[in-house]
């Protein structure tokens, strides 16, 4: 079942628009949830009650992304169409770690343990990228050999493969950190690919028009989870 959990009402800043949450698991704490709607906000309640961080964002929130810290926290990156910002004090304040980048429109970040992804150029397709940070964002890298120069809606990695969903050319995947992709679209009808999930077993993508694909061999094989005439989102 599902409850409703509404954050405050901040005609400034709010924009009714949720577009990302992320949460940081703190043992046998409760949880911390971050939203991201015009700005930042954070419950340390399951989401009964909210608060906005103090550094006020002034462009649009994309996508976030939480990476563990080698002292046993948690560094916040938050996406925008203005490039990335990362915050190790749950945003009581930010910086900018956009360095590297080719394109700062971020469209969705990826991470396995301290490797973080991010794909950008929203605005401009041809200069579309996948970056690699290794040292918590302050310096990035190219790893998008290989992958066509169209928006990468869809981002995930697991311990070996990264995956991205594109818009109009379909699934890609590299086993080496993004130095290198090859086509996945076998058994997938769409290339129009707008989400993507993962658990321990299966890789799970949503596209526009076609329904939902669920493959449990990294990706060389999709079947059909569902279909659905109605855009379709899974993560």
């Amino acid at each position: 079942s599902w409850e409703k959990r509404m954050l405050p009402i901040d005609t400034q800043h709010y924009s009714w628009e949720v577009t990302s949450i992320a949460i940081a698991r703190n043992g046998s704490a409760s949880p911390v949830l971050f939203a991201a709607a015009g700005s930042v906000y954070i419950s340390n309640d399951d989401g009964k009650n909210w608060r906005r961080t103090d550094s006020t964002l002034a462009t649009s929130i994309e996508d976030m992304e939480l990476v563990p810290t080698d002292a046993g926290g948690h560094c916040l990156f938050v996406g925008t169409v203005a490039g990335v910002l990362a915050t190790t004090d749950d945003g009581a304040s930010r910086e900018e770690r956009s360095s590297g980048l080719t394109n700062r429109w971020v469209t969705r970040f990826a991470s396995y343990g301290n490797t973080l992804y991010v794909a950008s150029g929203a605005a401009r397709p041809e200069e579309s990228y996948v970056s690699r940070s290794t040292d918590y964002g302050m310096h990035w890298t190219n790893a998008a050999s290989g992958l066509p120069k169209r928006v990468t809606e869809a981002l995930e990695a697991t311990d070996s493969m990264l995956y991205a969903g594109t818009l109009y050319t379909g699934i890609y995947r590299s086993s080496n950190g993004g130095i290198h992709w090859q086509a996945a679209n076998d058994g997938v009808t769409s290339n129009f690919l707008i989400s993507m999930a993962v658990t321990d077993s299966r890789v799970i993508v949503g596209t526009s028009g076609v329904g939902a694909f669920s493959s449990t061999d990294a990706g060389q094989r999709w079947d059909t989870l569902w279909n659905e005439t109605m855009m379709s989102t899974v993560s």
